[in-house]
């Protein structure tokens, strides 16, 4: 409402998080992206702690079984 010409692009490599990102926008405006950003190209490995958290990664965090959280999968 403050600029309506203003386009949002929102990136999100998580297939289950993607999915709810796209079932909570709905204005054409924004445009979602189902991928991530980097600085060079390629492909990275996505590290899943659970479908939607926020500890998902592509970096292979170390030491988050000892709060409980482990990698579930890896995509």
């Amino acid at each position: 409402s403050i600029n309506p010409e203003l386009t949002v692009h929102c990136f999100e490599p998580s297939s289950d998080t993607f999915k709810l990102l796209k079932a909570s926008v709905s204005k054409e405006s924004v445009k979602l992206n189902q991928c991530g950003l980097s600085d060079s190209p390629g492909e990275l490995q996505l590290y899943k702690f659970d479908s939607t958290a926020g500890t998902n990664s592509v970096y292979k965090r170390e030491g988050f079984f000892l709060m409980g959280l482990e990698v579930n999968s890896k995509f």
